[in-house]
């Protein structure tokens, strides 16, 4: 068995994975459907791949649900059930699941309009729609990624999508017929030299007050705060046709500050649950070129997200869905004693009271070099920085090698949460508040741990 196949982060059996894709629970079933390459460890023809998980730990993988053919490959969307609102009657039955997709074809340039295709209820069967595209481009040459969901508001289906550099909004009656509502994001936020891509929207309650407000979440697919890829998110509000940011344009928010946090969907058919995200563990910086033998990519750990009021604005909260984290042996360490963990899959949590000045290191795998240290740098701040070293199967200008600090600010105590599954690494801070996700490749993924103050 390979000994960097994740336990609890999906993985395909074979092939290649990136975007995950119709995220949704069904009668009590979780599926996730994803950007596959089946038949290489690169980036190919696009299919949908389709796994399924009662407990959002442990997944079976099904048969591969949409193939490329004439229409284009199936890139990035995502899946709704057809009787959260009305749906023209040559589209689907009441009892139907919808699965959103841009439908790429190959050219110069390339052309990308978005489609549907129709599953039944058990998702066991899935056909493209006859009339497909339902929304031809209108012109961006990135028309793509379409997140769709109910608004009960307006009654009306509302389809967020890539527009080059900002994100367009669509309505329907019916999901059959869409028009253009707005536009956002073109000054706001922040910007790389490439598109934004799959977007997602979501509305949230703020935690302790029963307020009501959206979340617009954003992939940047080059020019992230810590380098390549990396997702963005808004908070503002949403009246069904024109999403208003509550922060200023300049305002950066990101989901995840470390270097494999991508492409991040919500999950739909959560009845009034706190909303649920999961995002692919890579960088297009060097996902085509990441040592594999059988599989290359991963999905990140399921989070509940929760909207906090904090001293600096309103902030995403997030922790690892409840069951996950009880499926991960625990480890316990102390600062200065090092720890054997019990396998490649483990958790454990830390609780750091240092003063200004002070410092703590982490180091996994049984190395010496830390991959996180904190600094307290004044009293409501700390830097972070995270640290991977170079891999010999990876070029250096890949940028997979990685030494970047960021500031959060944070004042007392700070709780640091940490996920290692056979090298996949995934570091909460301040209660959620700050994650630091990256992939690494150790020789021991089971090797000791040590924490330095």
């Amino acid at each position: 068995m390979n000994p960097l196949r994740p336990r609890y982060h999906f993985s395909p059996k074979a092939g290649w994975i990136n975007d995950p894709n119709g995220a949704v629970r069904v009668d009590g079933l979780y599926h996730l459907f994803y950007q596959a390459n089946p038949h290489g460890l690169v980036h190919g023809p696009m299919h949908w791949g389709h796994a399924t998980s009662v407990d959002l730990a442990n997944w079976t993988e099904q048969p591969i649900a949409l193939y490329p053919e004439a229409s284009g490959q199936c890139f990035s969307g995502s899946a709704v059930a057809a009787r959260e609102g009305r749906v023209a009657p040559e589209l689907a039955a009441d009892d139907a699941i919808l699965l959103f997709y841009t439908a790429h074809r190959d050219g110069s340039p390339y052309v990308e309009d978005q489609a549907i295709a129709i599953a039944d209820r058990g998702m066991t069967s899935f056909r493209k729609f006859a009339g497909n595209p339902v929304l031809p481009t209108p012109g961006p040459r990135d028309f793509r990624d379409p997140k769709v969901i109910w608004h009960a508001a307006t009654q009306r289906w509302i389809m967020v999508v890539t527009h080059g550099q900002s994100i367009g909004i669509y309505s329907s009656p019916d999901a059959l017929s869409w028009q253009a509502e707005s536009e956002f994001g073109s000054s706001e936020g922040r910007h790389g030299t490439g598109p934004w891509e799959c977007p997602d929207l979501f509305p949230i309650t703020v935690e302790g007050s029963g307020e009501q407000a959206w979340i617009l979440v954003v992939g940047l697919g080059q020019g992230h705060i810590s380098g390549g890829s990396g997702t963005q998110y808004f908070v503002g509000d949403f009246d069904g046709r024109v999403f208003r940011n509550r922060h200023s344009a300049e305002t950066e928010l990101f989901m995840d500050w470390g270097r494999d946090y991508y492409a991040t969907q919500s999950f739909s058919g959560l009845s009034g649950e706190d909303p649920l995200a999961v995002a692919w563990m890579s960088n297009w910086l060097y996902a085509n070129h990441t040592p594999s033998e059988d599989f290359r990519g991963s999905m990140s750990l399921p989070r509940r997200l929760t909207l906090i009021e904090t001293p600096h604005g309103l902030r995403l909260g997030q922790r690892v869905d409840d069951a996950v984290q009880a499926a991960f042996d625990p480890l316990s360490v102390a600062a200065g004693t090092p720890a054997t963990p019990p396998s490649a899959a483990y958790r454990f949590a830390h609780r750091w009271a240092g003063e200004v000045g002070d410092e703590l290191t982490l180091s996994l795998f049984g190395e010496a070099d830390p991959v996180l240290t904190v600094k307290r740098t004044a009293s409501d701040t700390c830097s972070v920085t995270i640290n991977r070293g170079a891999h010999p199967a990876i070029a250096p200008e890949r940028g997979f090698a990685t030494d970047f600090t960021i500031d959060i600010i944070h004042a007392g105590p700070l709780d640091i949460d940490v996920f290692v599954d056979h090298g996949l690494v995934e570091i909460g801070c301040a209660g959620g508040l700050h994650w630091f996700s990256n992939i690494y490749f150790p020789a021991d993924p089971a090797g000791r741990v040590t924490l330095a103050a």
